[in-house]
């Protein structure tokens, strides 16, 4: 497996990410990578993808982004089901869940992006081993070298940071591809390209990338096939994230 750690947060960020791959798999059986962020992350991570090649599978995590004991065992346990994978996160230094996953939900006409149990604590959660999904956290994408025949680059123009992993798996699974997420919890300190001190690098405000979602929906997102969802359920879920 090729592993690709993109560092934008500065060396310690970098040192404490791989120190944590180190602890956990034999570094010995893969080859590890590091890139600097390249304009926007679909700039990034295409160029990731020309630099290493297709041949074999690919891991590409961002800096902010810990390892914990059992995650490549995990993942290739289940290997075989996905063609894309992420993995479920916490917040750092804590059992508080960050995402299992999102889920993409619609009401009244508009798409939202859910994380999947966000704000839950681990051990009330239901321990399946994995599920597919309609998203994953973009900071850890473990892609299945089958993939990179039907799908070979991102999209950055539709993205600006923000959603540019999302739209290679929209449009990945547009074309077929399954995407799953393992329910093996990493820490996430969510920093990656929201506060990247390069403001050129760094995620804008959501405020000015409403007109960007409009934009990605109309080019990736099947709206045909998203549930409709309860509107009191998800004005309490974007309550409590808020909270």
């Amino acid at each position: 497996m090729n592993i690709a750690i993109i560092n934008s947060l500065g060396k310690d960020k970098y040192r404490k990410c791989l120190n944590s791959l180190y602890k956990t798999i034999n570094i010995k059986d893969h080859k590890i990578f590091r890139f600097s962020e390249y304009k926007f992350r679909g700039h990034t991570l295409n160029n990731i993808i020309k630099k290493i090649g297709f041949k074999n599978d690919l891991l590409i995590v961002a800096d902010d982004v810990c390892f914990t004991k059992g995650w490549l065992q995990n993942l290739l346990k289940y290997r075989h089901k996905a063609d894309i994978w992420g993995a479920s996160m916490l917040y750092p230094n804590t059992k508080k869940i960050q995402d299992n996953g999102y889920d993409l939900v619609k009401f009244n006409k508009n798409t939202f992006l859910r994380p999947i149990n966000r704000g839950k604590i681990t051990k009330k959660v239901n321990k399946i081993g994995w599920k597919y999904t309609d998203g994953v956290c973009g900071c850890f994408m473990y892609i299945n070298k089958e993939t990179f025949k039907f799908q070979k680059h991102f999209y950055p123009s539709f993205g600006m940071n923000r959603w540019d992993e999302l739209t290679f798996i929209l449009s990945a699974k547009m074309k077929g591809l399954k995407i799953g997420v393992i329910n093996h919890y990493l820490y996430h300190d969510g920093t990656s390209t929201k506060n990247n001190p390069v403001k050129s690098l760094s995620s804008t405000s959501y405020q000015i990338e409403k007109k960007i979602w409009e934009k990605l929906e109309n080019k990736f997102i099947n709206k045909k096939n998203i549930k409709k969802k309860n509107r009191h359920k998800i004005f309490k879920q974007i309550i409590k994230n808020y909270k």
